[in-house]
């Protein structure tokens, strides 16, 4: 898959999580210690997060990692 594939599909994972979980951008990016600019970027699938990102996510989600990275293949 295309990196830009991963993104759209993290994206959405990102953003299925939030609703279920009733988070807003802003409460989000609080959580896990970046701006809002950049969840948003995540969420429009412009920028792709790192490690410390991912994990963050992870716990302020209460979801496991791979739920959202698992996405159907590997980045080439």
């Amino acid at each position: 898959m295309t990196e830009k594939e991963w993104l759209v599909r993290f994206s959405k994972k990102l953003r299925d999580a939030m609703e279920e979980k009733g988070y807003t951008q802003a409460e989000l990016a609080k959580a896990i210690r970046v701006s809002q600019a950049t969840v948003s970027a995540y969420l429009r699938a412009s920028k792709i997060p790192g490690v410390r990102a991912i994990l963050n996510i992870s716990y302020a989600l209460d979801i496991p990692v791979d739920e959202l990275t698992d996405l159907g293949g590997r980045i080439e």
